[in-house]
């Protein structure tokens, strides 16, 4: 297997567990060396093989195959998970480096692919990232080249047999490719400029244990029928940010969270091996209910506008209508 790191630290324990005592690993990297991966794999029953590459160079990248065929024999799997990152503004960018960033991804998934090409291959997996699909600040490279490569997926067709796939993720810690410090004092709004006018963004702490980023228009004038807008995968409350002043236009308060496990929205277990029970759909609708109640109190009316996650739409409306016809019954007991 080979696979381009985008950092040669040495590995966490959880993925040593997992390793195959047969793999054999080809390591290519831009670190002088990457000895603690090395000792960490091999200490697992693994063995391992590092080459500093630079992956947007073809014949670097050939060399390479061939220092891991002569090792270990044929490669069967191909890892690109290679990125570096030039955050600046667009009127900032120097060419020079946003073509870095650019090729790093892309050109490095051509030259994997194509230096492979005498090889056994049986997968071939991109590392993408979630600003392929949103954008971010600062990333429009980082942005442009995450899109194209989850675009490969369906280009690199000329082997039937290889699976080939990309996982668009979002930063983590350790990964080598989040400046952020990472924790919840790390995690604010989304800032104004970034959002429609009229639209604004709030943390709504302590609802059902998570601190709520959510999304606001019409929250000027009191007393408005809510309209509660859940996004689904691999979405984020972001994502409504266009239908938000209209419905504020149409005398609507608009409510778009972050949903849990989602985004800027923290309090939820984020850990490889945490427990999942929190994610059951009842209580992401919990997460609703609290969100509404906060945010909006008493309530006129609740509409609930869902993409993909119609299950927990569908849920909160009908106990939404549910409570609201057994007040309406119990008041009418009361008259008579």
């Amino acid at each position: 297997m080979l696979i381009t790191p985008n950092t040669c630290t040495k590995w966490d324990r959880k993925y040593l567990n997992a390793l195959n005592p047969a793999a054999r690993l080809l390591l290519l990297g831009r670190s002088e060396s990457a000895d603690a991966t090395v000792e960490s794999i091999r200490a697992a029953g693994g063995d391992a093989l590092y080459v500093r590459c630079d992956v947007r160079d073809c014949a670097e990248v050939e060399c390479a195959f061939e220092q891991a065929r002569n090792t270990f024999g044929p490669i069967t799997h191909v890892v690109h998970a290679a990125g570096i990152l030039a955050d600046e503004s667009i009127a900032s960018k120097d060419l020079d480096r946003a073509a870095a960033v650019f090729d790093t991804k892309v050109a490095g998934a051509f030259n994997l692919w194509n230096a492979a090409h005498r090889d056994p291959l049986q997968t071939f997996l991109m590392y993408g990232s979630w600003a392929g699909r949103f954008g971010n600040a600062h990333q429009s490279d980082y942005s442009a080249a995450n899109h194209v490569l989850g675009r490969l997926t369906s280009r690199l067709d000329d082997r039937p047999g290889v699976r080939i796939a990309t996982i668009d993720l979002p930063p983590w810690e350790g990964s080598g490719m989040d400046p952020l410090p990472v924790g919840p004092l790390a995690v604010g709004p989304l800032a104004a400029s970034v959002l429609p006018a009229g639209v604004r963004a709030r943390i709504a702490r302590g609802i059902n244990g998570l601190d709520i980023h959510v999304l606001e228009a019409g929250y000027e004038t009191p007393d408005r029928p809510a309209v509660l807008l859940l996004h689904g995968f691999p979405e984020l409350a972001y994502s409504w940010r266009k239908v938000m002043p209209a419905l504020a236009a149409a005398g609507y308060h608009a409510i778009a969270p972050d949903q849990r496990g989602y985004g800027r929205t923290t309090g939820w277990d984020a850990d490889y091996d945490g427990d999942l029970n929190p994610f059951r759909l009842l209580n992401m609708v919990r997460d609703a209910f609290g969100l509404v109640s906060a945010r909006v109190g008493r309530i006129k009316m609740v509409a609930v506008a869902s993409s993909v996650a119609t299950s927990a739409g569908e849920r909160f409306f009908r106990n939404r209508m549910r409570r609201r016809s057994s007040s309406e019954m119990n008041r009418c007991c009361d008259a008579k």
